[in-house]
């Protein structure tokens, strides 16, 4: 297990060394990467402007402008305080927008609030001018802290609070956006404007695009690393060893003559030790990318799950073999020896050491 690991992550960090220093950079200078990266931040503020003007998204300070979690616990603390302390209308965004634009299942803003609505946080007895409910007294006893300067909730009102926060305001917002995609939202009396299935669609793109540069700079520097440590180094090296094989002075030979590995089957090791290492490929482009975002990633998590299954079944398969052979040392028809060991067989066969 000691020889797999060790080989594994100095393939790591190699690929790691070679994709972040070599071929990302060169990645981004040929494609034109930053040009393209600014468009993207130009279209996603393009896309916030959009629910900024129609009044369905707030921010509470240009430093959180292009932070939609930011934005939307603010956002949740205006649309509340319409219903808590009477604020105005404008800062009940599902009104602002369901009264201009319909739901495309055809559902009303009342009925989408009834629908959400599964703990009872409203009234739907009492209905205002505006077609609205009202929040039920005791809520707003238990968020009116909120809204007063130097008073806070308390601990039962935080956790009612959050609740509706998650399981109401989420579910509607989520709702709206699929809405505001169905119409097509523009900026407000500006047609002319890309609206924001156009600006969706051309940050799409450049996510397709983040991700294909991801996955080719990354499997390149895998690849790279994997021939030069699993091929070149122990086809160059007399006794065939890898990396790690020198530094532990173990011996990797061929089941019963003992001989050391032709060629061939070298080659035929590398292979099946360059699979079994897939799983660090999904964690090659990290210090470029978010660790977050390597997960999303699918071709490259599924490559990975499929070395990673392989490791699993080559570590059962050390410890239940009476030889401690892994999944590469059975196909390849070898076992991996101590070089004192193997001394010792040579000279109780009578070769020559």
């Amino acid at each position: 297990m000691l020889l797999f690991l060790g080989d594994f992550f100095l393939v790591f960090i190699l690929a790691l060394f070679l994709s972040n220093i070599v071929v990302y950079p060169i990645a981004k200078s040929a494609t034109d990467y930053d040009t393209k990266e600014s468009l993207n931040v130009a279209n996603q503020q393009g896309r916030y402007t959009i629910l900024y003007e129609n009044h369905l998204l707030f921010n509470e300070s240009a430093e959180t402008k292009n932070s939609l979690e930011d934005n939307l616990e603010y956002t949740y603390s205006r649309f509340l305080s319409y219903y808590v302390v009477g604020a105005s209308i404008e800062n009940e965004i599902y009104h602002n927008y369901y009264s201009q634009y319909h739901n495309q299942d055809g559902k009303s803003l009342l009925k989408l609030y009834k629908a959400y609505d599964l703990s009872e946080f409203f009234d739907f007895g009492t209905i205002n001018g505006e077609g609205l409910p009202a929040l039920k007294e005791k809520y707003q006893e238990e968020f009116a802290p909120k809204y007063e300067e130097g008073n806070e909730m308390s601990e039962t009102g935080q956790i009612n609070y959050n609740y509706l926060f998650e399981h109401f305001f989420l579910s509607m917002y989520y709702t709206m956006v699929d809405d505001i995609k169905f119409n097509d939202l523009h900026l407000p009396n500006n047609e002319l404007s890309a609206s924001y299935n156009d600006l969706t669609e051309k940050i799409e793109e450049f996510n397709d695009f983040y991700d294909s540069t991801a996955i080719i700079c990354s499997s390149i520097s895998f690849g790279a690393a994997a021939v030069a440590l699993y091929f070149v180094y122990p086809l160059l090296n007399k006794r065939g060893r890898t990396p790690t094989q020198s530094v532990m002075k173990i011996e990797r030979v061929e089941k019963g003559t003992y001989k050391i590995l032709s060629r061939p089957r070298r080659c035929l090791s590398g292979l099946y030790m360059s699979i079994l290492t897939l799983p660090c490929l999904l964690f090659v482009p990290v210090p470029t990318v978010s660790i977050n975002y390597v997960f999303s990633i699918t071709g490259m998590f599924g490559i990975s799950m499929v070395g990673l299954i392989g490791v699993i079944a080559s570590m059962l398969m050390v410890i239940f073999d009476k030889f401690n052979r892994g999944l590469t040392e059975l196909l390849t028809f070898s076992i991996a020896l101590k070089e004192e060991m193997l001394d010792e067989v040579y000279k109780v066969k009578g070769y020559y050491v």
